[in-house]
């Protein structure tokens, strides 16, 4: 991916395998890996998040195998990362999209986004 403004889909089925009716909530986060290209102030000054919420959908499924597809839509933007000054930089390198379902599981599904860029690209500042 080369801009900002691409657009990225993720659908992910979740299904209910149990014997009653239940709630699920599956969030969406940006995990950032170590082979973005920060400037070396900002790898000093501000390090990298462990992950970010991007999005998350509550779905109810009623029991014995029933499913639901969840659409997650953004553009790469959201990938975007906020520098020491408070501006928010789409950096190149490896950005992984995880989706899982509530904090502790392990139940998740990763993706890997690819950013190409000769450099960052700012894609909002303070001002």
């Amino acid at each position: 991916m080369t801009s900002a403004s691409a657009a990225l889909t993720l659908k992910v089925a979740v299904k209910n395998t149990g014997a009653r009716r239940g709630d699920e909530v599956a969030m969406l986060y940006h995990v950032p890996s170590k082979s973005i290209q920060r400037p070396p102030q900002e790898e000093a000054r501000l390090p990298l998040p462990h992950r970010k919420l991007l999005d998350f959908h509550r779905v109810t499924l009623a029991p014995a195998a029933s499913s639901a597809p969840l659409l997650f839509s953004l553009n790469a933007s959201s990938l975007g990362l906020v520098d020491s000054e408070g501006n928010t930089y789409l950096y190149p390198g490896v950005h992984e999209l995880r989706v899982n379902r509530g904090p502790g599981t392990v139940d998740e599904l990763a993706l890997s986004v690819r950013v190409k860029a000769p450099g960052p690209i700012l894609v909002d500042t303070l001002l």
